[in-house]
């Protein structure tokens, strides 16, 4: 887990400062400080969104399993019987109770359940922060020739307006 905090830690601190600098790049100097403001919040507050929806997915995705997994944890199921039987014989050894034997093997067959629905819960999580992650970087080899794209069409009606308005001057927002 430290390890994960570390690697963690050392690639927002490398990617922050060329994310910033590429988000207030088109900023104009004299509103830099209300740029840098909004940023700040924006970041700030999708990270707290997206942290309270990978925590609403993780609670469901956690009870999805539990539920398929204990689903399958019956009386038919031989090996689960094998299991319970197996770890009822550890306690029996020292002499504890019927009783006690059976609340312990179902107990610890409980944490194995939930240590499983865990791992499976990790792994779709992780799965969905992957697919968030390229929806969100995709794009970003196309942006340029989608600009240039929009640029000429841009260019195109500018065209056809002067043309059907001569004495007419448009302004026209560019794409930066």
């Amino acid at each position: 887990m430290v390890g994960y905090s570390a690697i963690n830690r050392v690639g927002l601190s490398v990617a922050m400062p060329s994310l910033s600098a590429a988000a207030l790049r088109a900023v104009p100097t004299d509103k830099l400080a209300r740029g840098t403001s909004n940023a700040s919040f924006f970041l700030t507050m999708g990270g707290g969104f997206g942290i309270a929806l990978l925590t609403v997915f993780f609670q469901h995705r956690i009870r999805f399993h539990g539920e398929a997994l204990a689903a399958t944890q019956t009386s038919a199921n031989e090996t689960t019987l094998e299991l319970l039987g197996g770890i009822r014989r550890l306690p029996a050894a020292s002499g504890m109770p019927d009783l006690t034997q059976a609340t312990g093997a179902l107990n610890y067959l409980s944490q194995m359940v939930l240590t499983q629905a865990s791992t499976f819960t990790f792994k779709d999580t992780f799965l969905a922060i992957a697919v968030m992650s390229l929806l969100a970087v995709g794009p970003a080899p196309w942006r340029k020739a989608m600009v240039e794209t929009l640029d000429a069409i841009r260019n195109l009606g500018h065209i056809f307006c002067n043309y059907h308005n001569p004495g007419r001057n448009l302004q026209w927002m560019s794409v930066s």
